[in-house]
């Protein structure tokens, strides 16, 4: 397995279907565990599975984190390195409570229903049968009445990390009601034989916040990295440093966007299409900072730029690239469908994008430009504030043909192709 495009055909993803953990959504958590609206589970999950269908149909190989975990929850020492693992990341540290939670999921949960227990949450009353004396938290269940939160956002897996060449960078959730998902994927990178050839850009946890929908891999030796209300200066630099002096990136272009929740990753705002052309929120153009990260020897270096078009290209050694506009002229229209993810579309090959039905301009745009626009229906997985690319962690991808592979450790396995997918039979085509 190895991603070194954004756009090169993809061959094998990493889902979540979405799960009982929507329906322990209430009203006054809603902010804390970063959503607007509750969505309704049994049409999200219809959503769901004609996304994931629509993959399939495209010949990409779908994976779902929560089988991949009943695999692992089948041997009894995974089992409770799960469970450990969960708790770690969790904010609970007072010892006599872990050991009632651990004891109920580990003693009361069957294995194969683990991951989803985790994932949905465990309620105080559940576990206060194995506590030996009421604690605080057993008397403020009103206040909140999960021992382990829900985890709610689990379906956006773009987030939780990014397959750099042949490794897994794996995230640093800046919320706390996230920070649980990404000790899911670290144990399947450790233990799944899926991951069997994959290694790890960082070992440990990282120190500070970054977030898979702020990495764009859009070349074997170049990377975009979101400066966002999600990733951290600090771990633009950290996570740089890494993949500059002992990987295979040359050079980054770090993207500042505004801090805002309608905007909380770059991909909610730009993404990449094609070989040489990007999709982008026109709203943020001007608010935009461009910052350059350079390896120069043993050092890196970085400078400031103002002409994104001119840095796009020489990331990718092109002599230009096309920046298609969401939304078109009308910025009223640009807002509302940005909000519903009109620029979070997932690349399933060059020239080729997953998206949205309802962000119809958009589409239209990029029809008019030649991207081939596969349309699924999102009406409850957007309430969740994340489309296509959000839902999605690329793990393959064909590597472009004409473009030079000379990452360390990954020898080229395969054929070279470009060009997208046969339509699928729900593809809709030319101007609505």
């Amino acid at each position: 397995m190895e991603v070194t495009s954004e756009v090169g055909r993809l061959r094998a993803v990493l889902l979540h279907r979405p799960g009982p953990e929507l329906e322990n959504l209430v009203p006054r958590d809603l902010e804390r565990l970063l959503f607007e609206e509750i969505p309704w589970l049994p049409r999200a999950r219809r959503e769901h599975a004609a996304f994931a269908a629509q993959l399939e149909a495209l010949g990409v190989r779908v994976y779902y984190v929560e089988d991949l975990l009943r695999d692992l929850a089948q041997d009894p020492e995974l089992r409770e390195a799960m469970v450990d693992a969960q708790l770690e990341a969790s904010p609970i540290r007072w010892e006599p409570a872990r050991e009632a939670i651990r004891r109920c999921l580990l003693e009361a949960v069957p294995p194969e229903e683990l991951p989803e227990q985790l994932i949905a949450g465990l309620t105080k009353e559940a576990v206060r049968r194995w506590k030996e004396a009421p604690s605080l938290s057993d008397l403020t269940s009103s206040r909140d009445p999960f021992a382990l939160a829900p985890l709610p956002s689990m379906y956006f897996t773009r987030d939780h990390g990014a397959m750099i060449g042949p490794n897994l960078l794996i995230s640093q959730m800046t919320h706390e009601a996230r920070r649980r998902e990404t000790a899911f994927l670290r144990l399947l990178v450790q233990h799944h034989p899926l991951f069997r050839d994959v290694g790890t850009w960082v070992d440990e946890p990282l120190p500070t916040g970054i977030e898979g929908g702020d990495i764009l891999v859009i070349a074997p030796d170049a990377l975009i990295l979101g400066l966002s209300e999600r990733t951290s200066e600090a771990a633009i630099e950290l996570v740089g440093a890494r993949l500059m002096t002992r990987g295979p990136i040359r050079e980054i272009l770090v993207m500042q966007i505004p801090v805002r929740r309608a905007f909380m990753h770059l991909d909610t705002v730009f993404t990449m299409v094609d070989r040489d052309r990007f999709l982008i929120y026109p709203g943020i153009e001007r608010e935009l900072r461009l910052i350059r990260l350079i390896r120069d020897g043993r050092d890196i270096r970085a400078e400031v730029t103002t002409d994104l078009p001119r840095a796009l290209a020489r990331l990718l050694g092109v002599d230009q690239v096309q920046l298609i506009r969401s939304g078109g002229d009308d910025p009223i229209t640009a807002a509302r469908e940005q909000w519903a993810d009109s620029t979070n579309v997932l690349a399933v090959a060059p020239g080729q994008v997953i998206a949205y039905d309802r962000n119809e301009v958009t589409n239209r745009i990029l029809r008019r430009e030649g991207i081939d626009v596969v349309e699924i229906e999102g009406s409850e997985l957007v309430r969740g504030r994340g489309g296509p690319r959000c839902m999605s962690l690329p793990l393959d991808r064909l590597p472009l043909a004409g473009v030079p592979q000379g990452l360390p450790g990954a020898p080229s396995r395969r054929a070279r192709e470009d060009g997208p997918w046969p339509s699928s039979p729900s593809s809709r085509n030319g101007p609505r």
